[in-house]
């Protein structure tokens, strides 16, 4: 009897979806069928690259939502374990990252008006122009390896190509009136104080990032992982994430937040740092793989 049943779960065992293998062709059919979208706007970008227009948030958007899809699709069907599929998952991934990067670096050229910095020493807004430059280089060429491991793996490429229109982002001057009561807040005092202290102290607790700042870019690497960790970088990013949910909570659009106009500054500060910490923590996996590979 318990020979039968043992025979059962056996049985049951092979059939259950997680032990069956899918047929090559089967997978890659689904594969073509999914992917039409990311290699549609992969031909795209590999046709208008050189266009000083052609990275928009509307397309680095669509990359990042059609790159996510496809990612977890991939990884549903145990792609990171199968030596064949597993570079064009990297890829995928790596688009995805770069697309998710560039996007925050648009998003801070476009805010940076109404972040009410303080003057600093160098030009933010150049060097987040070079940044997105630099990141906006290294998509065209992943797409471009995208496109060849497509062909490798017979992937259906698509014979239709967005046109230029679909992702051009004209945005007219001004902003619409502001005639929203502001909240009124009795007492923000403690909340006020709170939120700077901890600022100077994420500050003080950011001074790692500084000590390579002199140091040539080819040496970079030799920070990594220490004393610029990953740990350290999300933990930063977490951080500078609370203060400013902790301000659009307790003080923005609020009375207080009128009456002195340092409060706005000390939000967008507390932002922008937000933000580039984001491109760094998404970055980091990649940067730290490849200095790995270079000490090799």
């Amino acid at each position: 009897m318990n020979v039968i049943c043992d025979g059962k779960e056996a049985v049951k065992k092979k059939q259950s979806p997680a032990g069956l293998i899918i047929a090559e062709e089967k997978f890659r059919l689904l594969i073509s069928s999914r992917t039409v979208e990311l290699l549609s706007l992969s031909l795209y970008i590999k046709r208008q690259h050189q266009n000083k227009n052609c990275f928009t948030r509307p397309l680095l958007g669509d990359i990042l939502s059609e790159g996510t899809k496809i990612e977890e699709l991939l990884d549903g069907y145990g792609v990171r374990n199968n030596q064949r599929w597993y570079p064009f998952r990297e890829l995928v991934a790596t688009i995805k990252l770069f697309a998710n990067v560039s996007y925050i670096l648009l998003h801070l050229k476009h805010s940076v008006p109404t972040y009410n910095l303080m003057s600093i020493e160098n030009d933010f807004l150049k060097a987040t122009d070079e940044a997105f430059s630099c990141t906006c280089k290294i998509l065209v060429s992943v797409v471009g390896s995208l496109l060849k491991q497509a062909e490798k793996l017979k992937i259906y490429l698509p014979e239709h190509i967005p046109g230029e229109k679909s992702f051009i982002e004209e945005l007219p001057p001004g902003h619409l009136p502001i005639d929203r009561k502001s909240r009124k807040v009795s007492s923000a005092e403690e909340t006020v104080v709170y939120l700077a202290t901890a600022f100077l102290n994420l500050a003080a607790a950011s001074s790692f990032l500084h000590i390579p700042h002199k140091e040539r870019i080819e040496n970079y690497r030799d920070y990594i992982p220490d004393p610029i960790s990953e740990e350290k970088l999300r933990n930063l990013e977490y951080k500078f994430h609370n203060l400013q949910s902790l301000y659009d909570t307790h003080i923005s659009d609020s009375n207080v937040e009128s009456l002195d106009e340092n409060l706005p500054v000390l939000r967008g500060h507390v932002s922008v740092i937000f933000h580039l910490l984001e491109t760094a923590t998404r970055s980091y996996p990649l940067l730290r793989t490849s200095c790995a590979d270079i000490r090799k």
